[in-house]
């Protein structure tokens, strides 16, 4: 039997019209260079009977938290290498996974593969791309591509499971151990399109966006009251605004 190269993992809670998007979206490519995994927080049945719609494998999530759940999903993954297209997310249109793992069938199981994101709101969107970008000594530290937008080796994932300690930062604190320790390589292509509006991405109130400035400062090791202030400013100011204009997902 041959190895699976590529291994999807989506997680979903109490949203089935995002996790069916997802799920839409990854099985227009041929299945035989991917298996998908799906992780179900929900305290319904929604979501699980959108996945018996697709053959897949299905895991109700047995712990807590979005961390537990990648981590589940990990534990399970058959494939080379693994991304996580969480319910809602999706590959960009303009993203072929059959070319993909033709270019890169040697480095599936080696190397880290990144690419460039979109990401919209509404009726606005803005790209993170790492076209022409210098990519000098530990890069990663001051930037990183989103993760929907990485390929991660399966073994290195399996033995460096990502934190539960944390609420929010876990997948930043993963990253930048990942490619500090992993070869990577840039692929110059948009593989992602996804909304902003995740536990990240989106305050919900007061406490949960000073726990999770708390945690940024922690994973990011950010030095001085200033940059500290400042980061506690923009967040609070971020969470203000989407009160006033609302989120719609």
């Amino acid at each position: 039997m041959n190895k699976i190269d590529i291994t999807i993992i989506s997680i979903c809670r109490n949203n089935p019209e995002e996790l069916e998007k997802t799920l839409n979206n990854i099985f227009r490519f041929n299945a035989i260079y991917f298996e998908c995994i799906v992780v179900d927080g929900s305290t319904n049945n929604e979501c699980k009977d959108i996945s018996n719609n697709y053959n897949m494998h299905y895991i109700a999530q047995s712990g807590k938290g979005i961390y537990n759940a990648m981590n589940e999903g990990a534990k399970v993954a058959n494939g080379r290498s693994v991304i996580f297209m969480n319910s809602g997310d999706c590959f960009h249109e303009q993203f072929d996974l059959a070319l993909f793992v033709k270019k890169h069938t040697q480095d599936l199981d080696k190397k880290i593969i990144f690419g460039n994101t979109e990401l919209y709101y509404k009726n606005h969107n803005r790209f993170n791309t790492f076209k022409g970008y210098n990519f000098d000594k530990q890069w990663w530290l001051n930037r990183l591509p989103c993760h929907q937008s990485i390929f991660c080796p399966a073994s290195y994932l399996k033995s460096n499971l990502l934190s539960e300690n944390l609420n929010y930062s876990s997948d930043t604190l993963f990253l930048k151990k990942a490619f500090h320790i992993n070869e990577h390589v840039y692929y110059p292509n948009l593989i992602s399109r996804f909304e902003l509006g995740g536990v990240s991405s989106r305050p919900v109130n007061v406490k949960q966006t000073i726990k999770h400035c708390s945690e940024v400062i922690l994973v990011n090791k950010i030095q001085g009251n200033m940059n500290k202030a400042s980061l506690y400013s923009k967040q609070l100011i971020k969470l203000l605004i989407i009160k006033v204009i609302g989120y719609s997902s």
